[in-house]
């Protein structure tokens, strides 16, 4: 926590590890100015991590100097050049500054290394949509959503269902992608035992006759979360 971590600097100002270590913990909480104080601590005191690079660019984007954000992206690159997360960091910057093609290149370098990185899918799928490349981003989101699904990585999984129902007047493939993501969440809700989802989605058929069959998904899982929660 940031309050042992000042206690360790307290008793050692020279542990360039706390220093970053208490940096990632104030980017957490919001605090980016401090977070970078605590990294450029660490990196005067000789902590050449690229961990320090790549969330020290990442506070920096957040306050508006993408310039100082993407050199320190690149300098965690050429330390770290398999960092799936450096990549990720950089395309964001480059997606904030409109640079959309070089975001694309960078998320795609992330994919190249790990196939299974939602994150990556999900970021490329807001580029590609901001370039207008619909059915592309289609595709990112949906794979994104379903490994979300896979984790119960459930509000970045929302995230996903959120940026399908955006384009859906673009894109009728992104309705039906959205229900595949639901029909895949209550699978794994009810075990893969489809006939028990098929069994509570008819029954609210009849309770709530006449909705499209995307919203009987959703209050099928709306009703096993909460009855799961109790």
């Amino acid at each position: 926590t940031g309050q042992d971590l000042n206690w360790v600097l307290k008793a050692d100002p020279q542990d360039a590890q706390a220093y970053c270590c208490r940096g990632v913990v104030r980017c957490k909480i919001g605090n980016y100015r401090e977070a970078i104080a605590d990294f450029n601590q660490a990196l005067r005191l000789n902590f050449q991590d690229a961990i320090v690079y790549r969330n020290r660019g990442k506070a920096r984007s957040v306050l508006g100097d993408h310039q100082g954000a993407i050199a320190d992206l690149n300098q965690a690159v050429q330390m770290q050049p398999k960092d799936v997360l450096v990549y990720i960091a950089r395309g964001n910057v480059y997606r904030a500054m409109g640079n959309y093609l070089g975001a694309i290149q960078d998320y795609t370098q992330a994919l190249q290394i790990n196939s299974d990185e939602a994150q990556a899918y999900y970021n490329r799928g807001i580029a590609y949509t901001c370039l207008e490349e619909i059915q592309n981003a289609v595709e990112d989101y949906q794979r994104a959503g379903s490994i979300f699904c896979e984790q119960e990585d459930w509000e970045n999984y929302q995230q996903v269902l959120n940026s399908l129902e955006k384009i859906q007047k673009f894109s009728p493939e992104s309705k039906k992608q959205k229900y595949h993501l639901l029909r895949q969440r209550l699978l794994r809700m009810v075990g893969g035992y489809w006939e028990i989802a098929e069994r509570l989605i008819q029954q609210n058929k009849d309770y709530h006759p006449g909705m499209s069959d995307e919203w009987y998904l959703q209050k099928v899982i709306d009703d096993l979360e909460r009855d799961r929660n109790r």
